[in-house]
Parts: structure tokens; C-alpha cells; sequence
């Protein structure tokens, strides 16, 4: 399903002329003939509909929640996308719309999401060109969210694993087969190191390469790590 996804948003993204990131997923839908709205009363964060126009015509709409963060409305509107093309997604693998269970509509429309704001093809490129450095990847990719694209980062790379640490707590860790390694006492002192000094952090302990990165903001202090360690974290044990 990822690989075909995949080409599927190459596909939309060139029939809209985006060529290159960032992808605005917002603009997207509006070039794609969908209205899209703000709705503050929504409880989630988006919805689609369809709205009547006159006695015939109907178009498609997205309701929007208003966040505080940009990056949230685009996941939203992104994810919505992914609804409105997952009969399609589905159909090319073979699964008829009635055939499909909520919740392999919902992975469609997640995986979609992701690599529309992050096309797997550009991600590899940009991060092979930049060694991964999470703060180039977001300023390339600026509508996703750190956090989405540290998740897309460890996916492409075999031997890593990366940490999100929200207010000293260890919100998500994975490494590419999506197990949880135990944290390294060498991971631990940098996640600390870049928490107290609100800097980015880089060291190589035998051989292991760690960067952190700090997203602190006045009420919410995140930092996220990625080890590339061979295969000496895999080795170490995993929680999971």
C-alpha cells in the first residue's frame, strides 16, 4: 500500500505543478476543486463534505478546526485528501469500497497524509543531502511537523532510531522495523544536554553517531534524537 500510494501522490502533486517542497496541502485541495473552511464548533480537527449547489451540482468541501499551529491545519486538510482518494487508493489494490473496513480506509488515508506533506522520493533526496539534519529537513519540508517528519526520517534508514521527548518524558521512540529500544545512557546524557542548553547536540560514542535537536517553546519544551548506531541498538533489548 505505501508504494503505491507513493506514486499515487506523485501522480496528484504533478497534476497540480507542485514539483518540489514544501507541499501546501491546503492550497492542493482548492487547485483540486474542493472548498476549504474554518469551523471552530468542529470536534475534530477536520471534516469533508459535500455541498449542494443549486439543484444538481455538489462540490466538495473540507471543514477546518482553527489551530494554533500551522502545521496541524495542513495534517488535517492532508489526511481529508487522503479520504477523499482512498476508494481509489483502495481500488488499485484490488479492494472494492464496500469491501473495505474503516480502519484500512483510515491507514490509507495516514499513510497518504504523510507522504503528501512528505513524498518519499523528495524526503530521501533532501535528507541524503543534508545528512538528515532535522532543522534543514523542516525548513525544506515546512509544512510538517517536526515530530512528522523525525517519524518519516526513521523509516528510511535502517539503522537508526529516533526519540521524541516531550517535557522530559519519552513521548515516541521506534527504530525502522517499529520496536522500541531501551534508551542508551549516552542518549539519555545528550537528550539532557540539549534539554538544559536548548541548542542542538551532537556526539559519536564508539563508533554510534547521536544528534538532538530542541523544539522549546514557552509552554512546551520537545526534543528529538536520532542514534544511527549500526546495529548496536537493535542488540541493546527492546521494551515492546
Amino acid at each position: 500500500m505505501a508504494a503505491l500510494i507513493d506514486r499515487f501522490v506523485l501522480d496528484t502533486l504533478a497534476k497540480v505543478w507542485c514539483v518540489a517542497p514544501p507541499v501546501d496541502a491546503i492550497h492542493m485541495a482548492k487547485r483540486l476543486g474542493m472548498i476549504v473552511l474554518q469551523d471552530a464548533r468542529l470536534q475534530g480537527r477536520a471534516r469533508r463534505v459535500q455541498l449542494s449547489v443549486g439543484s444538481e451540482t455538489t462540490l466538495a468541501a473540507v471543514y477546518v478546526r482553527p489551530e494554533p499551529r500551522p502545521e496541524r491545519r495542513q495534517w488535517a486538510v492532508a489526511h481529508e485528501l487522503g479520504e477523499h482518494f482512498a476508494a481509489e487508493v483502495l481500488a488499485a489494490l484490488g479492494i472494492e469500497t464496500d469491501e473495505a473496513t474503516p480502519e484500512r480506509r483510515e491507514q490509507s488515508a495516514h499513510l497518504f497524509a504523510e507522504r503528501l506533506l512528505l513524498p518519499q522520493a523528495w524526503l530521501m533526496r533532501e535528507g541524503q543531502a543534508c545528512s538528515w539534519d532535522l532543522c534543514r529537513l523542516k525548513e525544506r519540508f515546512s509544512t510538517a511537523s517536526h515530530e512528522l517528519i523525525a517519524r518519516r526520517v526513521v523509516a528510511c534508514l535502517p539503522a537508526a532510531v529516533v526519540t521524541v521527548v516531550d517535557d522530559g518524558s519519552i513521548h515516541w521512540r521506534r527504530d525502522a522495523r517499529g520496536r522500541r529500544p531501551r534508551l542508551l545512557p549516552e542518549e539519555r546524557a545528550l537528550l539532557e544536554d540539549c534539554r538544559v542548553t536548548g541548542t542542538p547536540r551532537e556526539r559519536i560514542v564508539n563508533g554510534v553517531r547521536l544528534r538532538c535537536w530542541p523544539i522549546h517553546e514557552a509552554e512546551h519544551r520537545r526534543e528529538i534524537l536520532l542514534t544511527q548506531a549500526g546495529d548496536r541498538a537493535s542488540e541493546s533489548g527492546c521494551d515492546d
